[in-house]
């Protein structure tokens, strides 16, 4: 019965990583979606000459659309706090748990040398450059989930049956 219970186990952990893997490639793309999005958002606002950047975090952190990026509700905190929007942006974007890679990270953090520095326009302008950029790593990340998701569960199901298997 213990052996049993052993196989059970090892077959549902490796089952769970072949999911786990397919769900991190999932919220990648989903994540690199938003960030695509909030940065045209934020270009636009800009344009539109949204005063302030901190102004400019609330409206994004209160619509319900942009829930999933994390960092902008922490940036937002620390900046009331009196850090310096340079600061706050980085640090809330290293303390991110998005799943997105360490090159898109620094891509973001890079906004903020920009951001609030410059005139409106070469803000906009670094934005949605950078939107650019992220598009087409969201791309690649699309490919990547069509390509890897069935094999991710198939390798995890087909695994879990055979160590199964293998330990009863």
């Amino acid at each position: 019965m213990i052996k049993l219970v052993g196989a059970l186990m090892a077959a549902l952990t490796i089952a769970l990583i072949g999911i786990d893997k397919t769900h991190k490639l999932t919220l990648k793309v989903t994540h690199l979606e938003k960030l695509c999005s909030m940065l045209k958002y934020m270009a636009d606002l800009i344009k539109n000459n949204l005063p302030t950047l901190d102004k400019i975090l609330k409206e994004i952190g209160d619509n319900q659309y942009y829930k999933v990026i994390d960092f902008i509700p922490n940036a937002e905190k620390l900046i009331r706090s009196g850090e310096s929007f340079k600061e706050s942006w980085k640090k809330s974007i290293l303390e991110s748990e998005m799943q997105i890679d360490e090159a898109d990270r620094i891509l973001i953090i890079s906004l903020g040398e920009i951001l609030g520095r410059f005139d409106g326009e070469s803000q906009e302008k670094e934005l949605l450059n950078v939107a650019r950029l992220l598009n087409i790593r969201l791309d690649e990340a699309r490919e990547k989930k069509r390509n890897f998701s069935p094999i991710y569960k198939t390798i995890g199901i087909c695994g879990s049956l055979a160590v199964f298997i293998l330990l009863i």
